[in-house]
């Protein structure tokens, strides 16, 4: 062979030059050191894919899940807080459920306290929306009926009692109250509007 540095013929097992001292091989914990450093890399480079790939299959995971979920809630017409169920142009969200004690001279009597439910209604039909917290609603407490309270009023706050008319084009939001046990594990409340055909607009709840 020759020496890679000056050209001078060498013998095949040369490690060093004789005429210009340049190295032929690479030392022995060089070339270890070095295919220590690639291999790591490498691990490195497979930990990062497989976490980016954990990464997507947890989202594609989660993505799945809510289509099923909401896929089941328009098949079985059950909807959850925070969904939006639109029927008839008629469009209903359970915004949020809250809980209270009641207030001083305004309390549930017993082991009891107020479930509120707030909604945001948005009629985009052709007719007016009537709604009477009393006749609209329809709620139920581990399978029992639960008692609409007008009392739970006097503990809304800063939101209105959902009651009135909703014309076309318009949105109303607001709250109504019902009595249940202080230990509820499920609840289940239900909007039905004056309007002929529109059917009840169902939403279920689990005491976390």
């Amino acid at each position: 062979m020759n020496c890679r540095c000056c050209g001078q013929e060498l013998t095949d097992d040369a490690g060093k030059c004789p005429f210009c001292g340049a190295l032929q091989r690479a030392p022995a914990s060089f070339a270890a050191n070095r295919e220590k450093k690639f291999s790591k890399g490498r691990a490195a480079a497979l930990v990062c894919t497989l976490l980016l790939v954990s990464a997507c299959l947890v989202a594609l995971g989660y993505v799945l899940a809510q289509s099923m979920r909401r896929q089941a809630a328009r098949e079985t017409g059950i909807y959850d807080v925070g969904e939006t169920a639109t029927f008839g142009g008629v469009s209903v969200t359970l915004t949020s459920l809250s809980t209270s004690e009641g207030i001083e001279f305004e309390q549930p009597a017993g082991d009891s306290i107020y479930l509120l439910c707030s909604f945001t209604i948005r009629n985009n039909s052709k007719k007016a929306l009537n709604i009477d917290p009393m006749t609209s609603f329809a709620a139920f407490s581990d399978g029992y009926p639960a008692v609409y309270s007008e009392e739970a009023a006097a503990v809304l706050g800063d939101r209105e009692l959902l009651d009135g008319t909703v014309a076309p084009g318009e949105t109303i939001s607001g709250a109504v109250g019902f009595v249940v046990p202080d230990d509820w594990e499920s609840f289940e409340v239900r909007f039905t509007p004056a309007s002929p055909g529109l059917g009840e607009f169902v939403f279920f709840a689990e005491h976390a």
